[in-house]
């Protein structure tokens, strides 16, 4: 849990230097890359310092030249550590703007026309590409997880951004449909995680396939 002090998502927080964190840590010896997946934020901050270090720029100030500005996202919040970005979480958006996201990747990456991401790397990073737990309808992509909503029967495939505390980005694509969730209690995984599931297979999809 994060309440203790040996929770490396903590320690990597607290740490002096996020990346090198990170870096120091070792591999299962076990396992061979691509062959087992388990979510870990400390590979999602390491994205952060591949592009500090590609660009020149932190994670923040690049999306808000390229991809918050061409969205019209002027208002957000993006926290840090030790002046590092924490690129596994900590990104604040107005419920628009999040949403702004979610409909450029139901779009293929347009947004208003334009093409501001290519097709191909919206494919690719929305993809199942690593299976949770063995299964063949729950998956990882490229920072994107993949799942389905069953309703009467039918299994709808979900591409979706999974918050803290119950937080959710859902693009339905066979629904045209991009729903946000903003729940936020962090005491109690379950069922904030499961919350929102809930309520898109009983209610929200639904109510899409009765009018």
């Amino acid at each position: 849990p994060y309440t203790d002090s040996d929770n490396k998502a903590v320690r990597m927080n607290m740490s002096t230097d996020m990346y090198g964190f990170v870096l120091s840590q070792n591999m299962a010896k076990k396992d061979r890359p691509g062959e087992r997946f388990v979510y870990n934020s400390g590979l999602s901050v390491m994205l952060g310092g591949v592009v500090l270090e590609v660009t020149g720029a932190p994670i923040d100030k690049y999306a808000e030249l390229t991809l918050f500005k061409e969205l019209g996202i002027h208002q957000y919040s993006w926290m840090s550590f030790k002046n590092q970005i924490h690129t596994g979480g900590g990104l604040f958006l107005r419920p628009r703007d999040f949403l702004k996201i979610g409909q450029m990747v139901l779009d293929n990456g347009k947004w208003k026309g334009r093409q501001l991401i290519s097709e191909s790397w919206i494919k690719e990073s929305t993809s199942f590409h690593l299976p949770i737990k063995d299964s063949k309808d729950w998956g990882y992509g490229y920072q994107w997880w993949t799942g389905v909503v069953e309703v009467e029967q039918t299994k709808f495939p979900v591409i979706y951004a999974s918050g803290y505390g119950g937080q959710f980005l859902f693009v339905v694509p066979d629904l045209d449909l991009v729903v946000l969730f903003l729940h936020h209690n962090p005491t109690d995984l379950d069922l904030s995680h499961t919350l929102g599931w809930k309520e898109m297979g009983e209610y929200i999809i639904p109510a899409i396939l009765s009018n």
